[in-house]
């Protein structure tokens, strides 16, 4: 049997899903051979099924394999249909065990198998597995030259790999897909399998596109919408063969692709096909209306936007008041029933009402009412996003999650922060209701992603010998929804478990104990820090919190200080524009060979990210300040702030005024993770100071490193030199350490210091400190990201200096990819494993310039007892003025003095 699903998205872009499996006759092998033919095959009767199962049971006890597997694979594909995934898995263990590993004609029932086993570790959110089965089984199609199970399995693949944001290989495995179509033979099981191997591709193309506008990237998301528009079009006469709802959905992709790339008149034409030729003349439903909406939006005819808005809200049962169709609409969501589909069009109709709204407003700017009611729509779609979300998506990746639904929040805080700035008298009495707003809006979006990392990292390690762990607990809780909700539909025992996870989660939130409580704000709390708190706790006089969240169509700043705040927009006109200056910035000031940065670049950066900001604060504030914590995003990340040039003119010695010159500056991932973490530092104050250090020179022979004697001679004597005169105690300085002496000796000192390589991995997770190799079998020499997060018990170190290259960094494509705190890295780690202050590098460290910057460092902030970020800061100058000196071997250029960034709330050993 092939089963197609459609999964249709916020932009109307369907994903068809085969779950390829084959049956049996006799009773089994007749049934075996209709499967793989017939499309929707299923047992004919309750007495087939019987007889299939008597005959799986007697051809085991003759073993009669070949027969035998047919049975199983047609009992559990037949169970697989019927959402019964636990007795499916019965009948695959039983088919792999039956069958030997090493005899090739058995390899397509194992591939069967491999199949079944990937569609259902798919369904209950196990993607990990669910990719490997995937792989598993299309080798062995491949192997057999079974092109059409294979191309099922591929398709099947690409939509995993593309909503896991891994676009590349879905891509990749997608062309492949649709490059065997054309020699499949012919009849209307390969058109089935042409249409979803196309539409796969398209909708990989597609959710690439959208994470691409989330970052701003404007010229990437037009290259991959039109190319997920040429698939689209492509695959046009094939399901106008198919006919019915494939042929349907392949028009609304066209139309919504087309609009995406600004062919409006494209997107209008095959909407009109589909109003012709599909609808028959039956009423179009949501999906026309709120995209025909979108197309007249975008070419300024918003009294037809208007009234298609209404007609869709009004086909969805979202009705406003008859007075003002426009206004906000009676929102009912059920407690129990199979009311998602249902509720996902709502957010979808509710977010287009939203920006079609915004839209108008940005035309007619002098009628902020129609902004008011843009935030009430988008407030509206985020409160469906949140119960759709927790209920429907809870193991759903980061990148699937974001490209359809991240926009909702940043499209509220957008609604916001423009009513924030409005001058209409009257929005002055509701400015502080829409600053906070704008920020709790822009700050849920950030911590979202780290929710997700986090219970990513963690459940991997639930089994039967830490079921009482409270992350494995809330995926029982999460486990047995899914049971009762997909494989028994059961609505009583759903809202009975339902019930017990709320009591759950409100026992967490309640609790005296500071780690239940710590991870209910961390899995399910969306408060943020308001106003008050930032003012008067985060940060001090003198200093001031920005942070960047980047939102279509600009980006914008939030920022606060303890007597101020407000919010500016940033004047970015073109965001293409915009990142490419960020990206040259980024690669010309890695180039040493060409004496400094690009200082015109760089001082028009600053102009746009610092001084639009600061310009803002009042006089008297502007000459007090002296310390910026920037929370930077995206591309960003990658860049030292304090390198900025506040003037393309040098002041002497051929140097120019950097950002640092004037300012302490600091990083963090968002405001509620700063005050989490200067809690936590708070609370491990103690005395005497304790520190250890961990040298090791190699990089190992998958991490390609430079060799740093400096470095390992500074960190095996001079910083004990250092500490002895502060009178540090220095528990242990290891050279060639390993990780069982990390182990050891890390858990319960205020200083870590590391003086190894970091080596990047393509895979964030496997990025890793190089330790020594030991005797110890569960040790390789590589502290992962992944073995970080695993811990059982916190770090208590207050402080993690890496002496190692490219710490402050991720790997492979979430570089530029995955936003906000969920960023993973040996920085984002280590923090995580407790330490709530880090001092990491942006790029490769140069030895004798890095050991002479820590030299100073450490100076700075153990004798002279400065906080870390200012420790930092005045190292960083003191080296520029050592360089300027002559005789100095110091190299000038900022990539070896701004390589170094301090990261959290600054520690400052008294």
């Amino acid at each position: 049997m092939r089963m197609i699903h459609y999964l249709l998205v916020s932009c109307f872009v369907t994903c068809f899903c085969l779950v390829d499996g084959l049956g049996q006759q006799n009773c089994c092998e007749e049934a075996y051979q209709a499967s793989r033919t017939t499309r929707n095959w299923k047992f004919k009767s309750a007495e087939e099924r019987k007889c299939a199962e008597a005959e799986a049971e007697a051809t085991l006890r003759a073993g009669n394999k070949e027969l035998a597997a047919q049975c199983l694979v047609v009992l559990a594909l037949d169970d697989v249909e019927n959402n019964r995934f636990e007795a499916a898995f019965k009948y695959l263990t039983l088919l792999q065990e039956a069958l030997p590993a090493d005899k090739p004609e058995y390899e397509p029932y194992l591939a069967n198998a491999y199949g079944l086993l990937a569609y259902m570790y798919d369904q209950q959110g196990y993607q990990k597995s669910a990719v490997q089965y995937y792989r598993r089984a299309i080798e062995l199609y491949e192997k057999h030259h079974m092109q059409g199970e294979q191309v099922v399995e591929q398709a099947n693949l690409v939509k995993l790999l593309a909503q896991q944001g891994n676009f590349e290989e879905a891509i990749e495995i997608g062309r492949t897909a649709h490059e065997l179509t054309p020699y499949l033979p012919e009849g209307n099981r390969s058109l089935e399998l042409k249409g979803v191997a196309a539409n796969n591709l398209g909708f990989a193309y597609n959710l690439q596109a959208g994470n691409y506008r989330a970052d701003m990237r404007g010229r990437d998301m037009h290259a991959a919408g039109e190319k997920a528009l040429e698939v689209f079009k492509d695959n046009l006469p094939t399901t106008r063969i198919l006919g019915g709802f494939p042929h349907a959905i392949a028009l609304l992709n066209i139309a919504s692709m087309a609009m995406v790339v600004d062919h409006l008149d494209t997107s209008r034409h095959y909407l009109q096909i589909y109003l012709d030729s599909v609808a028959r003349g039956m009423p179009p439903g949501a999906q026309y209306y709120s995209l025909s909406a979108a197309i007249h939006a975008k070419k300024g005819d918003f009294e037809s936007a208007f009234l298609d808005i209404g007609k869709a809200c009004s086909g969805v049962s979202l009705v406003a008041s008859a007075s003002d169709v426009l206004g906000p609409v009676a929102l009912r969501i059920p407690d129990s029933g199979d009311w998602m589909p249902q509720a996902a069009l709502w957010m979808h109709v509710l977010q287009q009402k939203g920006a079609v709204l915004l839209l108008y407003y940005l035309k007619h700017p002098d009628q902020p009412e129609f902004l008011e009611k843009s935030l009430i729509a988008y407030e509206q779609a985020v409160e469906v996003f949140n119960r759709f979300q927790a209920d429907m998506y809870e193991g759903a990746s980061v990148s699937e999650l974001r490209a359809r639904y991240y926009s909702v929040y940043l499209g509220a805080a957008r609604s916001a922060a423009l009513l924030f700035l409005h001058k209409d008298p009257s929005i002055a009495a509701k400015r502080e209701t829409y600053w906070r707003k704008a920020y709790e809006y822009a700050e849920q979006t950030q911590g979202f992603v780290l929710r997700q990392g986090v219970l990513d990292a963690f459940e991997g390690k639930c089994g039967a010998t830490n079921i009482d762990a409270l992350h494995c607990r809330d995926k029982v809780f999460r486990d047995s929804l899914f049971h009762v909700r997909v494989k028994v539909k059961n609505a009583r025992a759903e809202k009975k478990i339902r019930d017990e996870y709320h009591q759950f989660r409100e026992s967490l939130k309640n609790s005296n104990n500071p780690v239940e409580r710590q991870y209910y704000e961390q899995r399910f709390g969306n408060a943020v820090p308001g106003m008050a708190d930032i003012q008067q706790n985060l940060l001090p006089d003198s200093a001031i919190f920005i942070e960047y969240v980047w939102s279509a169509p600009q980006p914008f700043a939030l920022w606060a200080t303890w007597k101020s705040k407000g919010l500016v927009l940033l004047d970015i006109p073109d965001g293409d524009r915009f990142w490419a200056d960020v990206e040259r910035f980024k690669q010309n000031w890695l180039r040493t060979d060409e004496g400094f940065i690009d200082v015109a670049l760089g001082h028009g950066l600053y102009k746009i990210l610092i001084q639009k900001v600061l310009s803002d604060l009042p006089a008297a504030e502007q000459k007090a300040l002296n310390r910026l914590v920037i929370v930077a995003d995206n591309l960003l990340r990658t860049l030292p702030f304090d390198v900025l040039p506040m003037s393309d003119t040098p002041v002497k010695n051929h140097a120019y005024p950097y950002l640092l010159h004037k300012y302490t500056v600091g990083y963090q991932y968002s405001a509620a993770l700063w005050d989490l973490q200067s809690r936590r530092m708070e609370q491990s104050m103690r005395a005497p100071i304790s520190a250890a250090v961990f040298v090791h020179a190699s990089g190992g022979p998958s991490c390609s490193t430079d060799s740093l004697p400096e470095l390992k001679k500074f960190a095996e004597e001079g910083f004990e030199e250092t500490a002895e005169k502060a009178k540090i105690n220095v528990d242990t300085t290891i050279s060639n350490a390993t990780e069982g002496d990390f182990m050891n000796h890390a858990a319960s000192v205020d200083l870590l210091f590391f003086c190894m390589h970091g080596c990047l991995d393509k895979d964030p997770d496997k990025s890793y400190l190089s330790f020594a190799p030991s005797e110890m079998p569960s040790t390789d020499g590589r502290l992962s990201v992944s073995e970080f997060y695993a811990r059982p018990e916190p770090l208590e170190a207050r402080l993690a200096v890496f002496g190692s290259c490219e710490t402050a960094r991720q790997g492979g494509e979430h570089e530029a990819g995955t936003k906000g705190e969920g960023v993973l890295g040996l920085h984002r780690a280590i923090s995580y494993a407790g330490c709530p202050n880090v001092v990491a590098t942006l790029n490769p460290v140069v030895d004798k310039n890095a050991a002479k910057l820590l030299d100073l460092f450490f100076d700075n902030l153990l004798l002279k007892k400065m906080p870390a970020d200012l420790a930092l800061t005045a190292a960083k100058r003191q080296y520029l003025d050592q360089e300027t000196k002559p005789g100095s071997d110091l190299l000038p250029h900022p990539i070896y003095w701004g390589n170094f960034i301090c990261i959290g709330p600054p520690v400052q050993f008294k």
